[in-house]
């Protein structure tokens, strides 16, 4: 059966690096406050002392250095393992009809191939597939995949070109095989 790869995490690269990357607003904030400790009285008059200037631009710059620090390293972490056992070929693969499908609108996805369940959301920082159909994605009920897949995160997601023949049977196999 012909296949089209919808989602490929190797291929794909790290996708998270804008969630780390939004901390860098408050790195920069937390240096304007440190730069700027003496002018911030005058700027918020009545709200904030000298030595308060100081106080909150050590706690803002601290802060947001480590909270990109943590979810760099986090989201990294995801991505290279997921991409590593995709290329090292310890991953399980399901290949078969789409079932129990479930689309909750902006929310969750739900579905199982072969007794393999899957569920993953359009909001959650993830390095595998997590497109859901309330933002274009392309899982249908009934359709006809190949998965490779570490625990619940989807590695890779290929769809067939044509649908499988009604007597189709799903397969497993715990690592993946070559192409």
């Amino acid at each position: 059966m012909n296949y089209e790869v919808i989602f490929d995490v190797a291929e794909g690269g790290f996708r998270n690096w804008t969630f780390p990357a939004f901390g860098l607003i408050f790195v920069a904030v937390g240096i304007f406050c440190l730069k700027n400790r003496k002018s911030l009285p005058y700027m918020f008059p009545g709200q904030i002392g000298p030595k308060d200037g100081i106080k909150l631009g050590v706690f803002v710059l601290t802060f947001s250095v480590l909270w990109v620090a943590f979810t760099f390293t986090s989201t990294w972490r995801d991505y290279s393992v997921l991409r590593n056992a995709l290329k090292d070929g310890n991953v399980a693969v399901v290949e078969g009809r789409v079932e129990n499908f479930v689309s909750v609108p902006h929310k969750t996805e739900r579905f199982s191939v072969c007794g393999a369940s899957f569920s993953y959301s359009n909001y959650g920082v993830t390095a595998g597939f997590n497109n859901t159909n309330s933002y274009g994605g392309p899982i249908r009920d009934g359709m006809w995949v190949r998965i490779t897949h570490l625990g619940n995160s989807i590695a890779r997601l290929e769809i067939a070109r044509q649908d499988a023949d009604k007597g189709a049977q799903c397969h497993r196999a715990s690592r993946l095989t070559s192409r």
